[in-house]
This record gives structure tokens, C-alpha cells and sequence, in this order.
């Protein structure tokens, strides 16, 4: 049941730091989502800053169980541009939440965003792989039964991927890095993930002899059932890559190489990036 709701209203002048080639950027998205899911988070809990213990004194997070990225025009965003992002977050439970993001150049949509976490702890310090769930004391207020209904879908297909055997077409091997793949509380970074699997995607892509194009996110769905330590790497596994006129559609599996264990499942669509200027795209002679 539907406890709290909460809602922030964000405003951004998109610079440098907001873009990537093809538009406004994916991983820069994600992870301002993020922080605003935070940030709500903090004013459900009445906090100034977001810092969060249980009842027996753990420090406490919220890790991303499922996030969604709907609607996607990222190309419509370019240098200069004025974005508003409204985040409204409602409780699910104890230890789960839901955000929705909506991202809007003056009346249009970019982006939509879901993001539905729980609350963690570390069972053994310093120690990625002893993360537990825990739960912590929020303030009541409105009820949202859409957003609740949404986070039902999600955990569904969460629970189904997660026992899913795909078929395997493709393998890449990622080492992470400490400065900018694992976050503040030494966690892989969630938004890491994505850029991961677009790492993984060039490679796959390469391989297949198509060298030429540009891809841009329509959809994107992210399913986390765990994380590494610092040291550790990634086996991303590749289950499906299916290109029909200007579209891509990907599914991927990403694995930590020290034991095998599965940490995440990727489905996503991108269409092909139309661009106003002309990038020189590298071509791989024949």
C-alpha cells in the first residue's frame, strides 16, 4: 500500500557537462534522477540532507532496484536549452520507494523516468556483496495508486528476468574504475551500468561491421540485483541485438566476473541519431 508522496520541482541551463554527441545526455540523466530520488527521499524523511540510519544504527542507502527510462527525444536537446524536471516520489513500503521524473523543454516531453529503490546496509564493512535490505521511518501524506501500480509492473518483471536463462551471442569484459564508475558510498555506480552496457554495444556492434552510425536512446529498462567491490570486473553478456530500419533493439545481461554472479539485466531501444551537424565518424576500411 501507498504511504507517502512527495514532490521537487528542478530547473537546468544545459551546458557542456548536460550533452553528449547525440543530445542531452543519458548518464548525466540517470544521474540527476537519482540525486533528486535522494533528495525526495530526505524531504519525506523531514531531513535537511540525505543521511539515513535504521533502527539499529546502520548507515543506510537506497539502491536502485529497477529504473525506466520512457518517451526519450534526448536529440531534441541541444546548448542552451532551458530544462524543468518535476520528481514526485511515493512510498511502497518500509523499505521501497518510487520516483517518477518528468524532463520538459518548454512544453514538450524529453524524457520520462521511473526509479523504484530500496533501503540497504552493509552487513560486513567494506564489503559490496554483504548488502541486506533494511527499513527506516518516513512520514505519511498522499497516496499515489499509479505510481504504485507501476512499480507493481516493475517489480514483476524484475522477479521473471532475474530467474530468466538467456541465450548468449556476445561477450564483453569490463574492468570498472574507482574514480568514475563507483560512487561516494563506494558502491558501482547505478548510472555506470548504462554507460557499461553502451561500452558493450559499441564493441558488438563493431564486431557485426557496422562502424558508421550513431545510436540514440528511445527506452531503456534496468534490473539490479546487486553490485561489486572496487577490483572486481564485469562480464557483459549480450542476449539479443535486433536492427530493423533505423532501430536497435538490445537485450544484455552483466555478470561479476569473480564469481559469475548475475547483477543485472538491460532491454533497451535506440533509434538512429539524426544530427544537424556532421560528426566524423571513424570507418573501418574493408
Amino acid at each position: 500500500m501507498t504511504i507517502t508522496s512527495n514532490h521537487l520541482l528542478s530547473r537546468y541551463l544545459i551546458g557542456m557537462p548536460h550533452l553528449s554527441a547525440v543530445g542531452l545526455s543519458e548518464q548525466w540523466l540517470l544521474k540527476e534522477c537519482g540525486h533528486q530520488h535522494w533528495l525526495a527521499l530526505a524531504q519525506a524523511c523531514g531531513k535537511l540532507v540525505p543521511e539515513f540510519y535504521d533502527r539499529r544504527g546502520n548507515k543506510v542507502y537506497a539502491a536502485f532496484v529497477c529504473v525506466e527510462v520512457n518517451n526519450a527525444r534526448l536529440d531534441a536537446v541541444q546548448e542552451n536549452d532551458e530544462l524543468e524536471m518535476a520528481t514526485e516520489l511515493t512510498r511502497l513500503s518500509a523499505s521501497r520507494n518510487i520516483s517518477s521524473h518528468v524532463i520538459m523543454k518548454a512544453d514538450r516531453v524529453v524524457a520520462r523516468v521511473m526509479m523504484l529503490s530500496t533501503f540497504v546496509y552493509r552487513e560486513e564493512c567494506g564489503n559490496n556483496q554483504s548488502v541486506a535490505k533494511t527499513e527506516i521511518v518516513m512520514s505519511a501524506s498522499a497516496d499515489n495508486p499509479s505510481l504504485s501500480a507501476q512499480a507493481f509492473l516493475l517489480l514483476k518483471q524484475h522477479k521473471q528476468l532475474r530467474h530468466y536463462q538467456p541465450a548468449i551471442v556476445g561477450r564483453f569484459i569490463y574492468q570498472p574504475c574507482p574514480y568514475s564508475d563507483f560512487n561516494g558510498a563506494d558502491f558501482l555506480y547505478f548510472a555506470a551500468f548504462q554507460q557499461v552496457a553502451d561500452r558493450a554495444e559499441q564493441a558488438f556492434i563493431s564486431e557485426m561491421g557496422n562502424h558508421a552510425s550513431l545510436w540514440i536512446t528511445q527506452r531503456r529498462s534496468l534490473f539490479y540485483y546487486g553490485n561489486i567491490n572496487i577490483g572486481d570486473s564485469l562480464i557483459v553478456e549480450l542476449s539479443s541485438c535486433t536492427m530493423k530500419a533505423n532501430t536497435m533493439a538490445v537485450e544484455m545481461r552483466i555478470k561479476r566476473n569473480s564469481d559469475g554472479f548475475v547483477l543485472m539485466d538491460i532491454i533497451y531501444q535506440k533509434s538512429q541519431a539524426v544530427l544537424a551537424k556532421q560528426l566524423p565518424i571513424y570507418r573501418k576500411e574493408a
